[in-house]
This record gives C-alpha cells, structure tokens and sequence, in this order.
C-alpha cells in the first residue's frame, strides 16, 4: 500500500539541512510513515534563504526529492478563507505560513511543523504530531 502524502514546512526543512535537532529527526521519522511533499511555498522560501545566506552548494537536489504542491486555485481560494477567518478574530499568522495553510487544506494533506503556534489557529489544518 502506498505511503499518504504529508507537507513539511520550512522550519523541519531548514533542520533537516542543518542537521540540527528537533527538525533532522522529526523529517526521519515522517518518512517511515508517509511520502513526504513540500509546498511551492516552501521552495520559495529555502531558495531565498539559500541566496540571502550566499550558500554555494545547490539546494535544487534537496528541493527535488519532494513531491511539489503548487498554489492553486483550489488553494488561493482556501487561503482567502483563512485569512478572512484569522483576521475576524485579530489572530493573522504571516502570509507564507498562511499560503503554506491554504494548500495543505486545499489537498487534504497534513503538516509537519515546528511552528505549531501559528498553524494550530487554523480551522481544518491537520498537524502530524510524533
């Protein structure tokens, strides 16, 4: 049977490439459960830092062993719903975090994050926990 699919935010990713804990250890133990993927978001964010840090070594290879989640339609719309949810109740989140939501809520797929501050304020977003 094939392994569900589950977004890794940025912060397991930024870990995970750092070899720095609890984010190296938490991506490990996702993959013996789940195909792990990451939002166009995600990409976004990792380049960018690679390039602000002047880091000489690609990042592409790490990038591109995930299954990638693009912004949508489907998740703009979800996203708009968020943020007009989140604003109603003066609770924003920042708007990647908030894209980052909206596409895991638009394909139904679970988070793996260290930021569970921001993302548990979202109605319908299913954090993994370990």
């Amino acid at each position: 049977m094939a392994k569900e699919l589950a977004c890794v935010d940025t912060d397991i990713c930024v870990d995970f490439l750092r070899k720095k804990e609890p984010g190296f250890n938490l991506l490990l133990k996702l993959l013996e459960d789940y195909n792990p993927c990451i939002t166009s978001i995600t990409a976004f964010e990792l380049f960018l830092g690679h390039i602000k840090m002047k880091r000489k070594e690609p990042i592409d290879d790490f990038i591109n062993q995930f299954v990638l989640l693009p912004f949508d339609l489907k998740a703009s719309r979800a996203s708009a719903k968020i943020q007009s949810s989140l604003d109603k109740k003066g609770k924003g989140i920042g708007i990647p975090d908030l894209l980052i939501a909206g596409i895991c809520i638009a394909n139904n797929i679970p988070l793996l994050t260290l930021n569970t501050k921001h993302f548990s304020r979202v109605t319908g977003l299913e954090l993994v926990k370990f």
